[in-house]
């Protein structure tokens, strides 16, 4: 329960500092769509496989995931996003920053599998057939990227405008 007061109260601080313009904002409805559409797949294609949450009060309304889960993941794509659109600022030739910024976005993604553990670890939520993390760290990762991804795509514009 203590963690979902966290996460609900950091994701109130994220969205009045991250929403600076409408493709920001636009990312981070895209955040939540995926994020949302990711689990209810989760729920149905892995189902008895997938995740569990023992100790969220707070559920998707139909669903059995939290949903801070939801939020958690749109303020991990946009804290991705900001820290690839500060490293993509440093780049002189505007031509390179489209394709650098995917990919910049996809390299930070590889830190998905210690938060997937960290959310293990604090007991947040449980992996119910799987027992090691690193086993199924491509499905991690996949699962953040395509969060991540669904947000990028309405900052290139940033990016390619900065400097």
């Amino acid at each position: 329960m203590l963690i979902e007061i966290l996460i609900f109260t950091s994701f109130v601080i994220f969205v009045v500092f991250y929403c600076t313009s409408i493709n920001r904002f636009l990312s981070l409805l895209a955040f939540l769509a995926s994020s949302t559409a990711l689990e209810i797949m989760n729920l149905s294609v892995f189902k008895g496989q997938g995740t569990r949450y023992p100790e969220s009060i707070f559920y998707f309304p139909g669903y059995r995931f939290p949903v801070a889960i939801v939020l958690f993941s749109a303020i991990y794509g946009g804290v991705i996003a900001l820290i690839s659109l500060r490293i993509i600022n440093t780049i002189k030739p505007k031509h390179l920053r489209k394709i650098l910024f995917f990919f910049i976005a996809a390299g930070l993604n590889f830190v998905s599998i210690f938060v997937e553990k960290a959310g293990i670890m604090s007991g947040y939520w449980i992996h119910e057939k799987v027992k090691n993390v690193t086993d199924i760290w491509h499905f991690v990762y996949l699962f953040y990227f395509v969060v991540v991804i669904s947000g990028i795509f309405f900052l290139v514009e940033e990016a390619q405008r900065k400097n």
